[in-house]
C-alpha cells in the first residue's frame, strides 16, 4: 500500500469493521501500519491472530510414521508432543488443525493421535508409558459413557468394542458406573456397577471389564460380574 499518512488514515475510516479487520498488517508498510492500528484502536477492534501453522512432518530418511499414543483431549496429547520434542524425537499431529476447531470429533476421528518415525518407537512408549496409561483409562471410561450408558452404538467402530448386547437386552435403561479403574502398559481393568430394570424391577450388580487396547482403539475385552440368576 503506496500513499502518506492522511490518505491512509481517510481510507481506513471509510472501511467497514469486517473489510477492516481483513487487511493484512503484514502488507503495509510501516507508515500505514501505524495508521491502521491507530484506527483499529479507535474502534476497540483486535484484529485476528494469525492460526499457528501446522507442525511439519519429520523429514529425513524415509521412515514409516506410526501411532505411539491416541489422545481424547488436546492438552494431554500437546504435553506428550513437548515430552518428544524434548527428547529430540521427531513426532506429529496429523489432526491438530481439525481437532482444534471442532474438539468433538475426537472420538469420530479415532482420539488425537500422536505419531512418531518407527525407528524411535520404543524409545517413545517408554518416555510416554504413564501418559498413555491415563489416556488409555480416559478412553475406556468415554467408552462406557458413550456407547453404554448413552447407548451410542453408532460409535462401537470408533472405539473398537460395543456394548454387551444381551445386558442391553434384559436391562433397556442399563447405567454402567465406573468406581474404580487400574491400567498398566495396553491394558485397563474397570470395576463398575450396573444397574437397570427387569421386567418392572430394579436390578444393580458389579463387576470388573478388562480392556486391551491397541493406538487408542479396543481389540479385546473380558469381563465377569455377580449378576443374579434372574439374568
Amino acid at each position: 500500500m503506496h500513499g502518506n499518512t492522511e490518505e491512509f488514515k481517510r481510507k481506513f475510516r471509510e472501511l467497514t469493521d469486517d473489510a477492516l479487520l481483513e487487511v493484512d498488517r503484514g502488507d503495509l508498510i510501516e507508515s500505514a501500519r501505524q495508521c491502521y492500528d491507530e484506527e483499529l484502536a479507535s474502534r476497540s477492534l483486535t484484529p485476528p491472530q494469525p492460526e499457528p501453522a501446522e507442525p511439519a512432518a519429520p523429514s529425513g530418511p524415509v521412515d514409516e510414521l506410526v501411532p505411539v499414543g491416541v489422545f481424547l483431549y488436546a492438552q494431554d496429547a500437546n504435553i506428550a508432543q513437548s515430552v518428544l520434542e524434548s527428547a529430540e524425537i521427531p513426532c506429529f499431529q496429523p489432526d491438530r488443525r481439525t481437532l482444534d476447531v471442532d474438539p468433538a470429533l475426537a472420538v469420530p476421528l479415532g482420539g488425537r493421535r500422536l505419531l512418531v518415525p518407527a525407528s524411535r518407537i520404543e524409545q517413545a512408549r517408554e518416555l510416554l508409558a504413564p501418559m498413555i496409561t491415563e489416556a488409555n483409562k480416559a478412553i475406556v471410561r468415554h467408552w462406557f459413557e458413550e456407547v453404554w450408558n448413552a447407548g451410542r452404538e453408532d460409535a462401537a467402530t470408533e472405539f473398537g468394542a460395543g456394548a454387551d448386547q444381551r445386558l442391553r437386552s434384559l436391562l433397556p435403561d442399563l447405567r454402567v458406573t465406573v468406581e474404580d479403574m487400574v491400567a498398566e502398559a495396553d491394558k485397563v481393568a474397570a470395576r463398575i456397577a450396573i444397574q437397570g430394570t427387569h421386567n418392572g424391577a430394579p436390578v444393580q450388580f458389579r463387576g470388573v471389564v478388562f480392556v486391551r487396547l491397541e493406538a487408542g482403539r479396543i481389540v479385546d475385552t473380558w469381563d465377569m460380574n455377580d449378576a443374579p440368576a434372574s439374568l
